[in-house]
């Protein structure tokens, strides 16, 4: 079948899981100090784009986020600033002229073109470093349509567990190159934690919680009573596998979020084939629409 399209509602602020491989998986970004370089870039461009991150994870072989994408209305000289802070970081920068208002006051508010300049700027360092040329990345980067509730919750815990999905013994809260671990470090996470399940506080505060969180899912099932009076269908077992080791509920996935939610979806991009144009209930309260696995179109 035909490459499926991205699915970019217009017109409201989005929240993403978006993740890109490397080709054949190959572990390019092995080095602690690669890994550091790509999580500063990514920050770098999400300031440019106005990207809100609210997780972000840099492993050997790939990168996982969870965003929220913008819709906001750039006056002139904001979208003019935020052209030449780009420029700087391109090997051909360009000079400003009024022409690139329109396709740049677009730009800013894509998805698609973050997730290229990011792409493009990683595989520019990798092949510096080793002094070679060529493509880096697998295929296109994946991208989740996710809803607000538990869906972004266990997009986000998935991507402060991942370290571990490559190495079981390595702590989730002393890798350096998450949002969880950079906070042992004393370095800079970037990352806006949303008041999920109405978790008090500021946005810092909820990032302490959601470190001291991660910590206790590493060790085992853990106590959700902090969250399951806001979402009262999370299994502590299943949360905890599904986070920590299963990951094809989420990869496989093009939308996550309440039954009403997929369904809106589903039938504005018309998503399924018909006689499959209902969510699939995935357990702990989430439901998906799914064309790469399960009940699916082929």
């Amino acid at each position: 079948m035909s490459r499926i399209a991205r699915i970019k509602p217009t017109g409201d602020r989005q929240t993403y899981f978006a993740m890109n491989t490397t080709v054949r998986e190959l572990p390019l970004f092995q080095d602690e100090k690669t890994r550091s370089w790509i999580y500063d870039e990514i920050l770098a461009f999400a300031s440019i784009y106005c990207i809100e991150l609210h997780a972000l994870s840099i492993l050997e072989n790939r990168y996982l986020m969870v965003l929220t994408a913008p819709c906001d209305s750039l006056s002139k000289n904001e979208v003019k600033r935020r052209f030449e802070q780009a420029q700087q970081r391109y090997r051909h920068p360009k000079r400003w002229g009024d022409w690139f208002m329109d396709e740049w006051g677009k730009r800013l508010n894509d998805l698609s073109g973050f997730m290229r300049d990011v792409s493009l700027s990683v595989g520019r360092y990798i092949n510096k470093r080793d002094q070679v040329k060529g493509r880096i990345w697998g295929d296109r980067f994946k991208s989740t349509l996710l809803d607000q509730g538990v869906a972004l919750l266990m997009c986000m815990t998935h991507v402060a567990m991942s370290p571990m999905h490559d190495d079981a013994e390595r702590s989730v809260v002393d890798y350096p190159c998450s949002f969880v671990g950079r906070m042992r470090h004393a370095l800079s996470t970037g990352i806006a934690i949303p008041a999920l399940g109405g978790l008090p506080g500021s946005s810092e505060d909820r990032l302490t919680w959601f470190r001291q969180f991660a910590e206790h899912l590493q060790t085992g099932p853990t106590d959700l009573d902090d969250l399951q009076t806001a979402f009262p269908y999370l299994e502590p077992k299943l949360f905890h596998e599904w986070v920590t080791k299963r990951q094809d509920w989420i990869y496989r996935s093009l939308v996550l979020g309440s039954e009403s939610y997929c369904s809106e979806m589903i039938d504005r991009h018309k998503l399924q084939s018909p006689g499959l144009n209902r969510p699939y209930s995935l357990g702990n309260g989430l439901f998906n629409a799914h064309i790469r696995a399960g009940k699916s179109r082929r």
